[in-house]
């Protein structure tokens, strides 16, 4: 590293630099960088965009079915049942599994499909 600058300008954010910034963020969510993550914590991929206040990691509508379906066919949960489960996690497929394993005694019946 090397240091270029040792003076910080601090100034108000104009529109036309604040869309820039929206630009740059954009470009770096889309081309990631060369290098491999190092460990992903959730099985899932994610889309990033790029809003007003920062990244979100939310999974498309797609996605977040194939989620529910996943999480309902490992459970035996209704596949709603799943969906809020993922939904109060984050959308994040390891940590749903988790909950579901820790509080599985307090889910309701009618959360579950009936077995013939």
């Amino acid at each position: 590293m090397v240091i270029v600058s040792d003076m910080l300008y601090i100034s108000a954010i104009l529109p036309a630099r604040l869309a820039r910034y929206k630009v740059m963020l954009n470009k770096a969510a889309t081309n990631p960088p060369c290098e491999q993550p190092l460990a992903s914590t959730s099985t899932t991929s994610r889309t990033n965009e790029v809003t007003a206040t920062g990244f979100t990691n939310e999974p498309s509508l797609e996605m977040k079915r194939e989620m529910a379906l996943q999480l309902s066919r490992e459970t035996g949960m209704l596949p709603v049942w799943s969906e809020k489960c993922l939904s109060d996690q984050d959308w994040n497929m390891d940590r749903a599994r988790q909950v579901f394993q820790e509080k599985r005694g307090m889910i309701p019946p009618e959360a579950f499909a009936v077995q013939l």
